[in-house]
Order: structure tokens, then C-alpha cells, then sequence
């Protein structure tokens, strides 16, 4: 098996689980959904993968750029002549906000597979989503191993 490969995709997974965060009254973070044990999942899985993988050869300097999390600032629908986006708006922002974050997906994927300091990208992307969900309630994503790549990065420190 292709540890990097499955470790990405592991990542990858874990970016998409929580998608539907305001999409749905059933949405991640509420108190029916069924995130947690999905997290906890996750985070047994990724675990051997992040002690299968090899540490980096050195740490980087600083991490390639990626576009920000999307906000209504971000919308791009005119006007709202009553203060508020009317229907159509509302849709125009939400068609805008999933190709937002689509591309923004697609750019921290390109940033883990092409950055050497793996450590460091993942650990920045983990604690991200973290601190995000954590906005909303939801407590458990991914703590092992958001864990674990601060103690790698902490022993690469004083190396």
C-alpha cells in the first residue's frame, strides 16, 4: 500500500466530512448527526499512516498560499436593495460559495501532495477545521492525530 497515497486520502475524506455544515438542519455539529463517530474513525485511521510516513527532511519556512475559507463578504450578487439577498441571490451566493470551496479543497490537496514538510501542512490544515468546527460546537475532530503531528513537529524543532 502507497502510504502517502492513503494518507492523502484519508486527509482528503476527512476535509469532505463535514461539508454539509450549513447545508442541511441535520448539518454537522447538531445534536442529530452522526460527525463524532465519524471523526473518531477518521482519526483511528490516520494514526498509523502519519507513523507509516516518513519524516521530513527538514522543516519549511512557511507554507504555500490558499485561498481563505469563503464569506458573504466574498459574494459576488449586486446589491441587496432591502438590506438582506433576496431568493435568487441567496442562490447565486451558495452556487458561489460551493465553487469556492471546491477550489479551495482542490488548492490545500495540491499543497499536501506537492509540499515536502508534510508535517506541517497537515498539522496547519488539521487544526484549521478544528478551530472552524469548534465555532460551531462540534468537539473530536481529529485530536490523536492533530496530536501526534504536533509532537513531530515539536521533535523536527529541536533536532
Amino acid at each position: 500500500m502507497d502510504t502517502t497515497l492513503a494518507f492523502n486520502l484519508l486527509l482528503s475524506m476527512a476535509d469532505a466530512s463535514h461539508t454539509d455544515l450549513d447545508a442541511t438542519w441535520k448539518m454537522c455539529g447538531t445534536p442529530c448527526d452522526s460527525s463524532i463517530p465519524t471523526f473518531k474513525l477518521l482519526d483511528e485511521a490516520l494514526l498509523p499512516l502519519i507513523e507509516a510516513r516518513e519524516k521530513p527532511a527538514c522543516l519549511a519556512d512557511g507554507l504555500p498560499e490558499i485561498p481563505k475559507r469563503w464569506t458573504l463578504k466574498d459574494a459576488d450578487v449586486g446589491v441587496f436593495k432591502t438590506g438582506r439577498p433576496n431568493k435568487q441571490q441567496r442562490g447565486q451566493m451558495y452556487r458561489q460559495k460551493l465553487a469556492w470551496e471546491k477550489n479551495r479543497r482542490q488548492a490545500r490537496r495540491e499543497r499536501r501532495e506537492k509540499t515536502e514538510d508534510w508535517v506541517k501542512v497537515t498539522l496547519s490544515d488539521l487544526l484549521e477545521e478544528r478551530d472552524y468546527l469548534s465555532a460551531y460546537g462540534v468537539k473530536g475532530y481529529l485530536p490523536k492525530s492533530i496530536a501526534r503531528l504536533e509532537e513531530l513537529l515539536k521533535e523536527a524543532r529541536t533536532v
